[in-house]
């Protein structure tokens, strides 16, 4: 997370490396075309809490999207470095510095959107029946509103129709 040097709210960058051939945490980097499916659908995520008839603020705020490519800012592997280091488990995620200078990457600039739930550690069973509950309203709210999932699970015809 980093502070924005303009507005200096709290952001989340998330970088990732595209259509290049080395390995990144033992596979294949993403190409274009799959890596389209993600920035649609967090954008249209994003979308929710604009919503006229109905609206979530659910889902984490995506401010921009972009494509960038060259060597890896030495800020962000220092910055990189000092979150590896301050986390007992370390990162799950290759150093930076292994990728070339030509490297391609989108670029996700995300709002804060709190504790990640991997590294959040629940104090009872109550907090975690919660969590459990705003993600299910979460998942059906785009469910039965948004249309982002499409007509998958919505259908009302019956199994045990003729048709």
């Amino acid at each position: 997370m980093y502070k924005c040097p303009t507005t200096h709210q709290p952001i989340v960058l998330k970088i990732i490396p595209i259509e290049g051939d080395l390995l990144v945490n033992g596979e294949s980097q993403k190409r274009f075309d799959e890596i389209l499916q993600e920035i649609v659908i967090s954008l249209e995520l994003s979308a929710l809490r604009n919503g006229k008839d109905n609206a979530t603020d659910g889902f984490v705020n995506v401010k921009r999207v972009t494509c960038v490519q060259g060597a890896y800012p030495e800020h962000l592997i220092d910055e990189w470095e000092l979150y590896r280091d301050n986390r007992t488990e370390g990162s799950d995620n290759d150093h930076p510095e292994i990728f070339p200078d030509d490297q391609l990457y989108v670029v996700f600039e995300l709002c804060n959107g709190g504790k990640d739930l991997e590294a959040f550690v629940f104090n009872n069973a109550a907090e975690a029946q919660s969590v459990f509950l705003q993600v299910s309203v979460e998942i059906a709210f785009i469910w039965v509103f948004s249309g982002v999932l499409g007509d998958f699970g919505t259908s009302t015809q019956s199994l045990n129709s003729p048709n």
